[in-house]
């Protein structure tokens, strides 16, 4: 008996599969001498769809049996065909089943027997059955986004995989009763937890934790298929890959809220910026330095001049408020953006340079607002409004960006 099954499937291309077998039958001596065989060809194919919601397909069935005589009777039918199965670790079932493993098996086992003849001799038999198994899925992770932006966010996965420890084969040895019984598949040996380091996604270990931090960019499909280290069969669970986003927020205080020119000369108001993300912390630990871990979290900063009295800030020496001393309910104005996390981490960079060396603060030419407008360059986009002045900046922002309730993707026009 040889059989051969192969299944193929993608994500939103749908698949097929074929099952190929071939049997034959020869006895001697008190059996008889008879010989016979036949063959068996499936074909299943299943249109376009998208995981978990597999469709049905259409299966043809190809059978032929030829006797002793030498005569072949062929037969032939077709009709539906479920849809694939999802299998999980642990589960078993045809080859039908969309399953999350590797396998590269192949194996071989002679054997022997004898027995009495009933008339003071023996019989004998022997077999040899060779075995082989080969099985590999491929998952990719969609991203998400628009791949025109450029935006690279974090990600975090995890996956669980089970090894087999090793196979039986059990030779069919025959005898004048059941010699048409046979033992295959083989019979698999226990399965073992995999240790989470001994896993690898896209090239690298998971972490003691069973975490894998990884950075990609909107649109993107890289493969992450758990893989385990020296390792012929196992089985693994689907990866959990959250998308953790980040966030520039514009915020202003106007001098005239919601009026188009201040009331007095001077009541022009202030801009501030914050930085955000969802990434929890053990994530942030394996990109960014302490300084940038600590500037996260004060999250808001202001630009202002060194000395306090009106007008005599026009020109003078700056300084970073890091914390920016406002808090948002203050803003009269608030627009919220998406950004990446490599972004996140270069507008961090660029406010830990500015607390350092903030320069001068010179009105209008370099001002809450220009500073504004520096950290959105950082952090990936510059399209804010180009006027110098908060009364201005937040009338003109609420007309680019006129949604307050959405967070738009990226800084850029709407």
């Amino acid at each position: 008996v040889a059989e051969t099954w192969e299944t193929h499937w993608a994500d939103g291309v749908g698949g097929g599969a074929s099952y190929d077998e071939s049997s034959g039958n020869k006895t001697t001596g008190s059996l008889g001498d008879n010989s016979s065989s036949s063959t068996t060809a499936e074909t299943y194919h299943w249109g376009n769809s998208d995981w978990p919601d597999l469709v049905e397909g259409t299966r043809t069935v190809d059978w032929a049996f030829t006797g002793n005589d030498g005569v072949t009777i062929p037969r032939s039918w077709s009709g539906t065909a479920d849809p694939p199965s999802v299998a999980r670790p642990g589960d078993s079932g045809g080859f039908l089943w969309i399953g999350y493993e590797h396998c590269v098996a192949k194996d071989s086992k002679p054997g022997s027997a004898t027995w009495p003849d009933g008339s003071g001799g023996d019989k004998g038999a022997k077999d040899r059955v060779v075995y082989s198994r080969t099985a590999e899925t491929v998952m990719k992770l969609f991203t998400g986004g628009k791949a025109v932006s450029k935006r690279k966010n974090l990600f975090m996965l995890s996956a669980s995989a089970w090894r087999t420890e090793g196979m039986t084969l059990k030779p069919n040895l025959l005898n004048d009763t059941c010699y048409w019984e046979w033992d295959l598949p083989p019979i698999w040996g226990p399965t073992k937890q995999v240790d989470s380091t001994d896993i690898e996604i896209d090239g690298k270990p998971l972490g003691s934790d069973g975490k894998l931090w990884r950075i990609y960019s909107d649109g993107d499909t890289p493969d992450v298929t758990p893989r385990v280290k020296n390792a012929d069969v196992y089985s693994f669970n689907e990866p959990q890959p959250p998308k953790y986003h980040s966030y520039f927020d514009v915020l202003v205080i106007e001098g005239n809220p919601g009026g188009l020119s201040p009331i007095g000369e001077y009541e022009e108001g202030h801009a501030w910026w914050e930085l955000r993300t969802e990434a929890p912390i053990e994530g942030l630990t394996n990109f960014l330095n302490n300084i940038e871990l600590e500037f996260l979290s004060i999250r808001k900063f202001g630009f202002y001049p060194s000395i306090s009295t009106i007008p005599g800030c026009l020109a003078c020496v700056g300084k970073l408020e890091a914390p920016e001393p406002h808090v948002s309910g203050d803003a009269t104005v608030q627009r919220h953006f998406y950004i990446g996390f490599t972004d996140l981490k270069n507008a961090l960079d660029f406010t830990i340079a500015k607390k350092t060396n903030p320069g001068h603060y010179v009105a209008p030419f370099n001002n809450c607002v220009n500073m504004v407008r520096s950290a959105a360059r950082a952090a990936g986009g510059s399209a804010l409004p180009t006027t110098a002045w908060p009364q201005y900046f937040g009338y003109e922002l609420q007309l680019l960006y006129w949604n307050k309730d959405r967070v738009y993707s990226p800084l850029r026009l709407p």
